[in-house]
């Protein structure tokens, strides 16, 4: 009995942990010329018993042929596999009209579900047919996630292609012109993109995502987006390649003005941010350095803001460092923080306070200015002495005799000529050539004298 409810135990936890059971039906189109055949699809993530719909005045001329997919996707690092039921018909309209094919129900056990629609049939004569109708199985579009932003307000633009055929190739990519936007690609090197398929008013489509991009506006009032452009390739046989290309929708996206008056040290940022200050040191001996870093984090339109100027008494010398961006692109905008790092020098004795340095910046969560800024501190400065790197000033320039090193050769108008240097001349061509000429010189006296002793041996008779 135990072992009963054991078994029945994990049957029904198997279940309860099964995928819910979907089906759904497409049409290779949904605008037809008399006589045309298109098909008609049902999938199911199942095997279960399907209804299949009533065509009405549609003609069957095939089908339906039954077919299994399965496969594994990948979804944020998450493997997970998948297995898909379909029947496929091709069906036509005999005349011109309108025809309606009604939602398919698939049962489950106990459990009915249907695909909610219903996908209707414009037929229309073959003469009539437009360009854009015959260049209905593909489109590019832009879309935006947002389509009122503040200033400053970042959002996410998404250029993709819909297409009823699978791409295997891109060929180009053009991006559409906006002025009063800064905008950067969230890939800007992909080398694969992402794919998925859209039940579009009951046509299947291939969704390929071209281009994600932040973009934030820098002005208020209606800022729009020109068509993007972009060209694919898919195949038709192993010999054969067709082109779908063209461009996108224009898109307007409506910027406006901050709410309320900005503070006086507004100076354009917005979104969430944080502000913290280091100083290595607040005493110091007439001379010394202390180094102040100035850190601003969060995230928003870092891109906007301007870098900080410090309040500082009479007796300081600044020198700045080149900023620590450590800003990364994000769908929220730039994400991180920036570093300001300043040298201070002190120039006299003393004691000194150094006033607080703010900003203040928008906050989009609370639609509101808020202020941050650091705390007052005070220096004290030690007055220095010549063991201790004190300071001079008003020092005279030290005089340089004429018996210094830098003026040896004090005689003008002395040159050297080329005759004064072997390079060139006749006894380095000598050297330079000589000795070669020598050599072949003994190999030819060499080889005179072998033949004249050969040639003498021949002429001794013998005895």
């Amino acid at each position: 009995m135990q072992i009963r409810f054991i078994i029945l135990f994990l049957l029904f936890s198997v279940s309860g942990y099964s995928q819910n059971p979907e089906v759904e039906a497409t049409v290779s189109a949904t605008s037809v010329t008399v006589g045309e055949v298109f098909t008609y699809q049902i999938t199911a993530n199942q095997d279960c018993e399907i209804s299949i719909p009533e065509f009405g005045d549609l003609e069957i001329v095939s089908g339906p042929s039954q077919g299994v997919s399965e496969g594994t996707s990948i979804v944020n690092g998450v493997s997970k596999s998948y297995k898909y039921y379909s029947f496929t018909y091709k069906l036509r309209a005999p005349k011109k009209g309108t025809y309606t094919i009604p939602p398919v129900s698939m049962k489950c056990k106990l459990k009915k579900v249907n695909s909610g629609t219903t996908i209707t049939i414009k037929t229309i004569d073959g003469g009539t047919t437009t360009q854009q109708e015959s260049k209905s199985n593909f489109s590019f579009k832009i879309s935006a996630d947002k389509n009122s932003v503040y200033v400053g307000e970042p959002f996410v633009l998404t250029f993709r292609f819909y297409s009823t055929k699978k791409p295997s190739q891109i060929e180009a990519i053009t991006q559409g012109t906006a002025s009063g936007l800064w905008r950067k690609d969230l890939n800007p090197n992909r080398t694969s993109f992402n794919m998925t398929q859209e039940n579009v008013k009951g046509v299947r489509y291939y969704v390929l995502e071209l281009s994600t991009e932040v973009c934030i506006p820098v002005r208020a009032g209606k800022i729009t987006i020109e068509p993007y452009a972009s060209s694919l390739i898919h195949s038709i046989d192993i010999f054969n390649n067709e082109r779908e290309e063209g461009k996108s929708n224009s898109l307007t996206i409506d910027v406006k003005k901050l709410p309320g008056e900005a503070p006086a040290d507004f100076n354009g940022l917005v979104g969430n941010f944080d502000l913290s200050f280091q100083v290595d040191k607040t005493s110091l001996i007439q001379g010394q350095s202390l180094e102040l870093s100035l850190k601003i984090s969060g995230v928003g339109n870092f891109n906007a803001f301007d870098e900080p100027k410090l309040s500082l008494p009479n007796g300081f010398t600044i020198s700045e460092q080149d900023p620590l961006d450590e800003t990364t692109i994000s769908e929220r905008g730039l994400d991180g923080s920036i570093t300001y790092t300043y040298i201070l020098s002190a120039n006299d004795p003393g004691d000194f306070d150094i006033a607080p340095f703010s900003f203040s910046y928008f906050n989009l969560a609370e639609k509101q200015y808020k202020q941050l800024t650091t705390e007052k501190f005070s220096l004290h400065v030690e007055k220095g002495d010549e063991n201790h790197g004190a300071i001079y000033k008003g020092q005279k320039p030290v005089e340089i005799e004429n018996t210094d090193i830098q003026f040896i050769h004090q005689e003008e108008g002395v040159y050297f000529s080329l005759n004064e240097f072997i390079f060139g001349s006749l006894p380095y061509m000598t050297l330079l050539i000589g000795p070669p000429i020598l050599l072949l010189l003994v190999l030819f006296l060499r080889r005179k004298r072998t033949v004249f002793q050969k040639k003498t041996k021949q002429r001794i008779p013998k005895n």
